[in-house]
């Protein structure tokens, strides 16, 4: 892979962002406007389309996003697209949806070609846009946004990697549903979180639901269909028969990007097997590493897009894109977009963006040393700014206990409810006001390389001691993908690997964790697959940190494990230090386990929430789509804290079980 160019080397002038002062990178801008406010009004008709329009479509095109060598859109290539799509008789395309890598666009640069879109084509095809986030906030934002530049519809995903509750999960879809005409996109090997059927029965209920895009399978789909819920199939693979066998109103297609009209035939010309036959091995192919790696390599390769990839996306390997050649002669070239013969492109070909940057170096064997972080919560106002009182009391609390380190802004701290001007604010509070007594280490990951490099930048620049970063969750990348996008970071300092599949979709193997710990950067891994995985760590010398608060005492005395990235300890910090610190005690990690068994009921932070709030520590504060446990679960909380001991426990108020009335529910912040 290292023959692969970068952009430093097509373009004149490199890139560099100043480390001697605190902004925002422009990338992560959240929104086209400096509010990122832009209420749809009553009086907003701009290509306004009723829910029915949205759910008599069959055809509706994920439609690839193509760049210039710089990295910016390609636009001219990109209307190209489009327009080989409505001769070919798509009905609807989705705009900076997972193949359109929306995952990786600035907020700005999603609206922007949103709006393009619509401008362009709008009056030919039904523009579907890409507006969901794992955020309720950003997801109401960006909608608004798109419903604004005069969007059809939306496309919302539940919350990815930072999970929620099925009342989350209603709540966060409430809050955008009645802005317009909606589809709602299940695919929990993306998410992490599957959207049940009976959720979906309830949100039905809204006349703005136009349906679903199910990637589950044609048993979900009949289930759908039985109950008068309009659905597209999400597999290219399983869209024939979902069509002509189980109801379904059409596809949310991927490879109709490289052979539309045989889709459309597909779609609309009643049952051929035949000819789903005959395209199966090219969707094998498309699929054999995480969309859009594949669509990205086969359109390169027919020339209808330049070779232009945006890590953590890299081309398939040669011998794929040989065999692609070959899928194209059996298949016709006639049916395949674009005129150019198409071509096996070399290594040298492919232009990656962005280029490997940064030279912040630090030592790592402090980071390497240290027992027991805690991954710490983050309290916030009425308003849902942040309470950094309650906050600076938190950490107080993590020092006094001999907690060696935080977390600022991971996932226990809803880095992903986090616009980067509050993630970057809140670890340089942190360092000023505590760095000199407790290790800083920000979660400046992030699913787009870009947002990571950028943001590890800023978090070096206002002094965090290390990083924490997550493989690219979602829009998931290929292993090569996972090198380069590591690669982009581990230069700049001080990094934890974060291994999290149930919430990012993807296990890094541990030959990847080998290859990376090449780098005298990597401190080690949190790792959350559990104890075998880490003693396969631990014996070939690489530091490792328990990422499972219930498995963190044998990983520590059993298989070799530094220490613990703990949730729990927000709650107990001084009886995990115990647990880490003074040797086997099967005793009290017994003592603990109802209470870790209780905390992760509901996908974290949600029960950290609650217990916090029930301890009088935080505000009863929820930021959506996390909202509070059930009363029978806050009930159970008291009784845990007697049983365990309340002088365990942070805080000094008396433990409450709080009413549903006592929480504050917050969409906008």
């Amino acid at each position: 892979m290292a023959t692969f160019k970068t952009y430093s080397s097509v373009c004149t002038t490199g890139i560099a962002f100043p480390r001697s002062s605190y902004r925002k990178p422009k990338p992560t801008q959240a929104a086209i406007v400096p509010s990122f406010h832009l209420p749809m009004r009553s009086s907003e008709v701009k290509n306004r389309t009723s829910t029915e329009d949205i759910k008599s479509l069959r055809l509706i095109t994920a439609i690839k996003t193509p760049y210039l060598p710089d990295g910016r859109f390609d636009l001219e290539a990109y209307d190209d697209l489009m327009n080989t799509q409505i001769e070919n008789g798509a009905e609807g395309v989705i705009v900076g949806g997972t193949t359109g890598e929306g995952q990786l666009m600035s907020w700005d640069e999603h609206i922007m070609l949103i709006g393009h879109t619509v401008n362009c084509f709008g009056g030919k095809i039904k523009v579907i846009g890409n507006t969901g986030s794992n955020s309720t906030r950003e997801a109401i934002h960006a909608t608004e946004q798109g419903f604004a530049v005069g969007m059809h519809a939306a496309l919302h995903i539940n919350p990815y990697y930072g999970k929620t509750s099925l009342n989350g999960l209603i709540s966060h879809f409430d809050s955008v549903l009645s802005m317009g005409p909606t589809i709602i996109y299940n695919v929990p090997s993306r998410t992490g979180q599957d959207i049940p059927p009976h959720i979906i029965q309830t949100l039905a209920k809204s006349v703005s639901l136009a349906g679903v895009k199910e990637c589950v399978g044609n048993d979900r789909i009949k289930q759908y269909t039985d109950n008068g819920i309009v659905v597209w199939s999400g597999n290219d693979d399983q869209c024939h028969d979902a069509r002509w066998g189980y109801g379904a109103t059409g596809v949310i297609s991927v490879v109709s990007n490289l052979v539309p009209g045989l889709i459309r035939e597909l779609m609309f010309a009643g049952n051929n097997p035949a000819l789903n036959s005959k395209l199966l091995p090219l969707i094998d192919w498309l699929f054999h590493e995480p969309n859009p790696i594949g669509l990205n390599t086969a359109l390169a390769q027919l020339g209808v897009v330049r070779p232009v990839f945006r890590l953590p996306y890299v081309p398939l390997r040669v011998e794929k894109r040989i065999e692609f050649v070959n899928l194209v002669k059996n298949i016709g070239r006639k049916h395949f977009v674009g005129e150019k013969d198409v071509e096996v492109l070399d290594d040298n070909d492919f232009i990656m963006n962005p280029p490997m940057v940064g030279a912040h170096w630090t030592s790592t064997e402090d980071i390497k040393s240290l027992r027991l972080i805690t991954a710490i919560k983050t309290p916030y106002l009425p308003d849902g700014r942040f309470d950094l009182e309650a906050y600076d009391d938190l950490m107080n609390t993590q020092i006094e206990n001999g907690a060696e380190g935080v977390i600022v802004g991971g996932t226990t701290g809803e880095g992903q409810l986090m616009s980067w001007d509050e993630h970057i604010m809140l670890i340089g509070h942190t360092v000023n006001c505590f760095g000199g007594k407790i290790k800083v280490i920000g979660n400046t990951g992030s699913n787009s390389t870009r947002e990571a490099i950028h943001a590890t930048e800023q978090g070096f620049a206002v002094g965090m001691h290390a990083a924490l970063h997550i493989n690219p969750y979602y829009g998931k990348t290929s292993l090569n993908g996972l090198i380069s996008h590591f690669d982009s970071v581990l230069s700049m300092g001080p990094t934890i690997i974060y291994n999290v599949p149930s919430r990012t979709g993807q296990d890094i193997p541990p030959h990847i964790i080998q290859t990376l710990a090449k780098s005298v950067s990597l401190a080690g891994v949190k790792e959350c697959v559990g104890n075998d995985r880490i003693k396969q760590y631990t014996d070939n010398g690489i530091v490792v940190w328990s990422g499972n608060d219930d498995q963190c005492h044998d990983a520590r005395w059993g298989y070799g494990a530094t220490g613990v990235i703990s949730v729990v300890s927000n709650l107990v910090p001084g009886l995990i230090r115990e647990l880490m610190f003074a040797g086997n005690n099967p005793a009290l990690n017994s003592k603990l386990l109802p209470l870790i068994d209780w905390l992760f009921h509901e996908p974290n932070p949600i029960g950290l929430n609650t217990a916090l709030a029930q301890l009088g520590v935080v505000r009863p504060v929820f930021r959506l789509p996390y909202v509070p446990l059930r009363v029978e679960k806050r009930i159970e909380f008291v009784n845990l804290v007697k049983n365990i001991g309340r002088k365990h426990f942070v805080g000094e108020k008396d433990v409450e079980v709080l009413d549903d009335n006592d929480f504050i529910m917050v969409r906008r912040y």
